[in-house]
């Protein structure tokens, strides 16, 4: 369930994200764009289509980011060859990118692998940065990002908690408290069985910053239970056709489809959560007049008449004396005030003899 301490949000743009405030739905694009400018447009076309808060990129490239012989871990051969494919994307092709998105309205985000990413991103005026999950021990990136003012989105996978707070302890000393911690799995894809959700709440307890979800199972049944946690922020992997081959996170990734369907989900949960006080709310007000019972006479009585208990039942609408006081009916001198018909409804006005407080019931 959703953490209940007094978190305050970070504002991505305009948007509070955080407690009490429906979960921020990232598209993560990725490098699923295929090193392609036409591609990446679709996929910000794709998220605006699937009502996504918004659409994030990565920007990295393959000499600076790993060495040529780095194994994959999701494939045989190696990181640099598959990042070498992709990273063929120029700084103008990202000023495209952001100001296509932007001028849909759909909020542009990346995540930096390296300082020069980060500097680009920096004159792109992006809202936030994304940190990804094998960085969260740079902390060299970390504090790069960190000082540039913007909230910070950090993927926690494969982090011990000890790890998580050394991160978020650089962020911090750089003096910029806006960060979202998002739980992650690092497994393309990871099997539902090990989503581990329950890991949100031990960073709910353990940070007094929102934590959210960076989800890669396939399908919505993950992200949405995360929402009913209190996930803050939903990123999913996204693309606009799981059948396209050339970068590894197609197979993996949302659809629109999916992606539609996971933001309307998370959207009914926020609304389904209410409160955490127990009592009645506005919509019950029907049912506390009509589904609870009152004091109802079982036959007719004339008034000045004394009143006992078996001259009383206990039946609906609940509009007259509270059934808790049948009682105390032959515990004093309750008395008629007028003729009641069999089957009337008793109020405080209707009888005479009532205990101290009994017409507070009524």
């Amino acid at each position: 369930m959703p953490d209940e301490r007094d978190i305050d949000p970070v504002h991505i743009g305009d948007r509070a994200v955080g407690p009490g405030e429906p979960a921020y739905v990232i598209a993560e694009a990725g490098a699923n764009h295929d090193g392609e400018l036409a591609k990446a447009k679709r996929l910000v076309d794709a998220a605006v289509e699937s009502g996504a808060d918004a659409v994030k990129f990565q920007n990295y490239t393959a000499e600076r980011l790993v060495t040529r012989d780095a194994p994959k871990y999701w494939d045989e051969g190696t990181q640099y060859e598959t990042f070498t494919e992709l990273d063929v994307l120029e700084r103008e092709d990202y000023e495209a990118m952001a100001a296509y998105a932007r001028h849909q309205d759909l909020m542009y985000l990346s995540t930096p692998f390296d300082g020069l990413a980060v500097d680009l991103l920096d004159d792109l005026d992006v809202p936030a940065y994304k940190i990804a999950s094998g960085d969260l021990t740079h902390h060299p990136l970390l504090r790069d990002v960190a000082s540039r003012g913007e909230p910070v989105i950090l993927s926690t996978g494969m982090a011990t908690l000890e790890e998580i707070r050394a991160a978020v302890g650089v962020i911090e000393d750089a003096g910029n408290d806006d960060i979202v911690l998002l739980h992650c799995i690092t497994r393309y894809p990871t099997d539902i069985g090990d989503a581990n959700l329950r890991m949100m709440s031990t960073l709910m307890r353990e940070f007094d910053h929102p934590v959210g979800l960076s989800d890669h199972t396939i399908g919505t049944t993950v992200p949405v239970a995360a929402a009913a946690m209190g996930a803050a922020v939903i990123e999913k992997h996204f693309t606009y056709d799981t059948s396209l081959e050339k970068s590894p996170d197609h197979r993996l990734s949302a659809d629109v489809e999916v992606m539609s369907e996971i933001v309307d989900r998370t959207r009914e949960v926020h609304a389904a959560m209410g409160r955490a006080e127990q009592g009645p709310t506005e919509v019950e007000a029907d049912g506390m007049r009509l589904a609870r019972r009152s004091l109802v006479t079982d036959r007719a009585i004339e008034a000045g008449e004394r009143i006992r208990r078996t001259d009383l039942a206990v039946k609906r609408p609940g509009t007259g004396l509270a059934p808790k006081l049948l009682f105390e009916v032959d515990e004093g001198e309750w008395r008629a005030t007028r003729d009641l018909d069999a089957d009337t409804v008793l109020t405080a006005t209707d009888v005479e003899g009532l205990p101290t407080g009994a017409a507070d019931d009524d």
